[in-house]
């Protein structure tokens, strides 16, 4: 059984562009509903990859903040560039 799915146009735009390169390599251009099918197939065999990346967002400008903040500290005797040096040898312009 079918039923209809809406998606916005700017994702049906990238289905089509699917379409003509799934075209391009396999000489048939499958109808959406064929390639939504291989591509949930497609997500099922990834799902774990799939739901990190879809659950990725960079960081919002305090949440750099606070990390910054926690990093950090007092390096005792070491400057900066004196880390710099035993990390990375020579003098760092």
């Amino acid at each position: 059984m079918s039923t209809t799915v809406r998606i916005d146009e700017s994702d049906k735009d990238r289905l089509r562009r699917l379409q003509q390169r799934f075209e391009k390599v396999h000489g048939r251009v499958p109808t959406h509903q064929e390639l939504l099918g291989m591509a949930l197939a497609f997500v099922e065999r990834n799902e774990t990859s799939f739901i990190e990346e879809a659950d990725w967002r960079p960081f919002t400008r305090e949440e750099i903040r606070a990390r910054a903040k926690r990093i950090q500290g007092n390096y005792g005797k070491w400057s900066a560039a004196d880390i710099d040096t035993i990390l990375y040898g020579g003098d760092r312009p």
